[in-house]
């Protein structure tokens, strides 16, 4: 990952936003640690920084019909957008939750568990990785692993993709494959939901985010496979404790829309 490169502009500046949940003392105390990594990181790899005010972030919408799965990076990518600028970030630490599969209300861990999510978005690519701590475990060493991972895994999605584009015959382009999937939780099983689609598929180019919601998520790539194929393929891939089920398949002049279902 180098910004200038990944988001095409020679100077990039991108919206940074640190949150921490309200009450949370280790969240607070965590904090100024991790932001001084953070910039450090981001600083070495061609960012120049805006620093976004509450009331701004706040005031943007959530930029999708059903809630977002990361409402704060959604909302300052819309604000990124107003402001014409190239990336947007995100860091927040919070309390780490269970919740019972049947019955929906939150379990109280043993041991009590903190999450750090890292959200970096820039033209059309977007990466969001978490870990969990524990209250005597690093945070800063837990944290430059987090930091590392979604960089380079941004950086790669950007390579496959240019890749994939300069190899890709004149005039012949694959269909765009639209996956639309009930029955996604949170960003965990999205972030697993789109590794095994990609390796399924085995497409070069990534699969990427069209819009996100706990009713509906879409996710698109362009596949050379026809429509009999992409169902084979994308029957009965395991995501978390259940698997993708596929409902229906309708092939467009360019477009295959996939309708699915986590069970």
């Amino acid at each position: 990952f180098f910004a200038p490169k990944v988001s095409g502009s020679e100077k990039p500046t991108f919206l940074v936003r640190f949150e921490t949940e309200k009450g949370c003392e280790f969240c607070s105390e965590a904090l100024p640690s991790l932001k001084r990594l953070l910039e450090t990181r981001l600083s070495s790899r061609g960012v120049s920084f805006s620093w976004p005010k509450d009331s701004e972030v706040l005031a943007q919408p959530v930029p999708t019909k059903s809630k977002s799965l990361f409402p704060a990076l959604s909302q300052l990518q819309v604000l990124q957008s107003v402001r014409q600028l190239d990336g947007s970030v995100v860091l927040r630490v919070e309390r780490a939750t269970r919740k019972d599969d049947e019955s929906g209300l939150e379990i109280e861990p043993q041991e009590r568990r903190y999450r750090i999510i890292f959200g970096l978005a820039t033209g059309k690519y977007t990466e969001i990785r978490s870990v969990e701590v524990g209250p005597t475990d690093s945070t800063e060493a837990s944290s430059k692993r987090l930091f590392l991972e979604a960089m380079s895994s941004l950086g790669a999605k950007v390579q496959e993709s240019e890749t994939r584009l300069a190899s890709r015959p004149t005039g012949q382009n694959n269909p765009e494959v639209l996956l639309k999937v009930a029955g996604v939780r949170d960003y965990f099983s999205l972030a697993q939901l789109k590794s095994q689609v990609q390796l399924a598929l085995g497409e070069l180019e990534p699969v990427s985010e069209r819009r996100l919601g706990k009713g509906i998520s879409v996710l698109a790539v362009s596949s050379r496979l026809k429509p009999s194929e992409l169902k084979v393929k994308l029957n009965g891939l395991a995501v978390g404790a259940g698997k993708l089920v596929v409902n229906e398949v309708l092939e467009g002049e360019s477009v295959i829309e996939v309708e699915a279902d986590i069970r």
